[in-house]
């Protein structure tokens, strides 16, 4: 089932007689009122489509839309008094104010999250009346700014119905765009900033600026329905923008859905129209919103498109139930296992078309305490092109901080870190990652919504980097290297064995399929070097081996690993370089053969008696 509330399943043809609809409702007689209230359902739901960008998909919970809608019709009304009322320039004026407002509203969210931001945002709602009365010359303080003239178009003045056209098609335009921005790669770079600000700064991106960026083309279409509300309105005051607005944007989002575009507009409609017919509404209009937003939590969990969607599949699923005529089952079973089967030589031959050109990768005495407890004690090691370099060690040996340090979420407190000849030591995460610094984690951090095949390429959205124009717009640049980041990530998948997997939802894969997951998500981004944390936790033993077989190939296609694993045996069957971590410090060094036997990792692995020391080889591998 196909809604047009979905984000990622709005219909050209069902867009196109929906408008053709709302644009002749005025030749059929419905009454200037009705303009009205469409006119603002239209309005508002441009203001919930921006909510959307930046709390749906980008998951910061910044309330200041009902700011931003209020500054951009202020502005859109103080033009048209005192210089023009030519619609054009007011809908400029509302979209540029709006994104002033934003970035500025924004900036705090650069550092703050959660419900900090939400407070923040909060605030701002509450002071915008005094701000607005601070500057009673040029808004009319308290009584309001009066006489905005009609909306003009080329010297001719706008009636009603054209201003109910205007909006209409603004909301269309808005809604199109705004679900070809989501569906692009920038809409993939905001779940990713949702899910994790950790994966997206080892994805390369940069979290403050995908952040402003975030807000700003949020604060737009806010900023176009704030210039048609002022001239609709023709008089502005203060205490229409107050908490009341926000909660009515609030509890559209949630009914219409957060992720869904077109739902905005049904979320603005329900919530417009519907508290009309009850004239005791405004008495209890906060506690109305509330309970709003309250039933639509629970019982229409992520908005009322989506769940439409849900009924559909589950209709879907129940149709597919149904027993098959004989010998069509058989043969399904026998298609999807075919699916799955991997071929060992084609997964060799996609790792050697992943290009993959290793850098030798350097850590030199480097340390890290935290609160006074050294982590690491002047820990060095080298991982070289075409080897597959191990660390092995008990847990809390400091292997974890390790790669953190190399991947720069932490700073070392002395010592280098090098790639190739260049010294990462004091480089930001997102700035080590576009040098070519790819790493896995070892919980898989998979982000919602995608599919395998959009989460494998996230890994190249900043190589090469697209702006939000050309994405949205589909433009020649960006549809050519979205082809290449699909290719990209196709020869991925194929390398770790998922090709199969490819048009699958992420989040609903297995827990050992994800860490496979994020091994070719490691792989998309044409990495110098390959920092892979636990990559074999949770698989079984089929997998393991295409692990390693995949792994292997890697290595001989000239890739700098480096490998932090438990599965002991199969760190010994593949790596070329094995170092023993122990209470932060390297206390063993050598190939598999020589670590074996090493009666220092004896002792770490079996104990302290003459006994264990003396262990074979195969109890270590048992143990």
């Amino acid at each position: 089932m196909r809604s047009l509330f979905h984000s990622q399943r709005i219909r050209p043809a069902l867009t196109l007689v929906v408008t053709a609809v709302l644009l002749v409702l005025p030749s059929l007689g419905i009454t200037d009122y009705d303009q009205r209230m469409l006119t603002l359902i239209a309005a508002y739901g441009m203001v919930v489509i921006g909510f959307n960008i930046t709390h749906g998909y980008a998951g910061e919970l910044a309330l200041g839309q009902a700011v931003i809608f209020g500054a951009a019709a202020y502005a859109t009304g103080i033009v048209a008094v005192n210089y023009s009322s030519d619609i054009v320039l007011g809908l400029l004026v509302g979209a540029a104010t709006a994104g002033v407002v934003g970035a500025v509203v924004g900036v705090p969210g650069v550092r703050l999250g959660g419900w900090a931001l939400a407070m923040l945002s909060f605030f701002l709602v509450v002071l915008f009346p005094d701000v607005i009365n601070y500057f009673e010359d040029t808004t009319g303080g308290q009584t309001g700014l009066i006489g905005i003239p009609q909306a003009t178009f080329l010297g001719t003045s706008l009636t009603g119905t054209d201003l109910y056209y205007v909006a209409v098609l603004l909301a269309v335009i808005w809604m199109l765009l705004m679900n070809s921005y989501v569906r692009s790669r920038h809409g993939h770079a905001l779940r990713v900033l949702a899910e994790s600000p950790v994966l997206a700064r080892s994805l390369g991106m940069s979290v403050p600026r995908a952040k402003l960026v975030a807000y700003v083309i949020g604060a737009i279409p806010a900023g176009l329905a704030g210039a048609v509300y002022a001239y609709l309105q023709q008089f502005l005051v203060a205490s229409a923008f107050n908490i009341d607005l926000l909660l009515i944007f609030l509890a559209a989002s949630i009914i219409g859905g957060s992720h869904a575009i077109a739902g905005a507009f049904f979320g603005a409609a329900l919530l417009q129209i519907g508290p009309m017919q009850f004239a005791a509404f405004q008495q209890y209009s906060t506690l109305s919103y509330g309970l709003f937003m309250l039933l639509g939590a629970l019982f229409l969990g992520g908005g009322v498109g989506p769940s439409l969607l849900r009924l559909g599949s589950w209709i879907a699923a129940r149709r597919r139930a149904r027993p098959q005529p004989d010998g069509q089952a058989p043969r399904r079973a026998a298609v999807q296992a075919a699916a799955h089967h991997v071929n060992l030589e084609d997964r060799r031959a996609a790792v050697a078309r992943l290009d993959l050109a290793g850098e030798p990768l350097r850590v030199e005495s480097v340390s890290k305490a935290f609160g006074g407890q050294h982590v690491l004690r002047g820990v060095s090691l080298t991982a070289r092109p075409g080897q597959i370099t191990a660390i092995i060690g008990p847990n809390g040996s400091g292997k974890t901080t390790l790669l953190n340090t190399v991947s720069g979420f932490i700073t070392a407190d002395s010592g280098t870190v090098t790639l190739g000849d260049v010294d990462i030591t004091r480089m930001s995460a997102h700035a080590i990652a576009r040098q070519g610094v790819a790493r896995t984690f070892q919980n898989p951090i998979v982000p919602g919504g995608l599919t395998v095949s959009e989460v494998v390429s996230c890994a190249r959205f900043v190589k090469p980097y697209v702006g939000p124009v050309s994405s949205t717009l589909r433009l020649p640049r960006y549809r050519r290297v979205d082809r290449e980041s699909i290719d990209g990530a196709n020869r991925s998948l194929e390398a770790v064995g998922l090709l199969a997997h490819a048009s699958s939802t992420a989040s609903s894969l297995p827990l050992g399929t994800r860490r496979l997951l994020e091994v070719a998500r490691s792989l998309a981004g044409t990495p110098t070097s390959i920092l892979l944390d636990e990559p074999a936790s949770g698989l079984d033993e089929d997998a393991i081996g295409e692990l390693a077989d995949a792994l292997v190939a890697l290595r001989e296609a000239g890739a700098t690993i480096i490998l932090i694993e438990h599965n002991f045996p199969l760190v010994l069957r593949i790596a070329d370089h094995i170092n023993v971590l122990a209470t932060g410090e390297i206390v063993a060094s050598g190939t598999p053969d020589e670590i074996r036997n090493n009666p220092v990792v004896l002792e770490s692995y079996i104990g302290s008696s003459r006994a264990a020391r003396t262990a074979s080889a195969d109890q270590i591998e048992a143990h």
